[in-house]
């Protein structure tokens, strides 16, 4: 198999990404980082305890930018997945006719502003995150 160029500089960022976190981070840092990827309860309260201890000198300010970052892009995943439970909810009770529901509309407006939102936000974390918290969601 061969790699390109692209390849191989993501793989040793990844990997260089990879050993820094885990020689770096605190464990104040690496909780917040498990609550956050856990699910949505879990992530209401990494948000509780991050705003809790953000600025008291218990995270270096590079892991508070770190989680600052993984929860925004972690708000943006858990909200577009309850808009897409609650437009299949509707799918399922109303079939077909789920689309002229009055609730559909704002809930599709919703969900591309989640879209675009998350879209936006990915390039500003890790790719190990992200799939952490893909696989929490469901999205691939």
């Amino acid at each position: 198999m061969k790699l390109t160029n692209n390849q191989i500089k993501k793989i040793i960022k990844e990997e260089i990404n990879k050993v820094l976190h885990e020689m770096m981070s605190s464990p104040y840092h690496d909780k917040l980082v498990t609550l956050i990827t856990s699910g949505q309860e879990s992530f209401n309260q990494a948000l509780e305890l991050f705003n809790s201890i953000k600025g008291t000198g218990m995270l270096q300010p590079s892991e508070e930018e770190h989680i600052q970052r993984l929860s925004d892009y972690a708000s943006v995943q858990y909200k577009y997945k309850s808009v897409v439970k609650e437009m299949s909810a509707l799918r399922k009770e109303f079939g077909v006719a789920a689309r002229n529901h009055e609730n559909w509309r704002k809930l599709a407006r919703e969900r591309v502003a989640a879209l675009r939102a998350m879209r936006e936000l990915e390039h500003n974390i890790n790719p190990m995150d992200k799939r952490m918290i893909a696989q929490t969601t469901d999205f691939a």
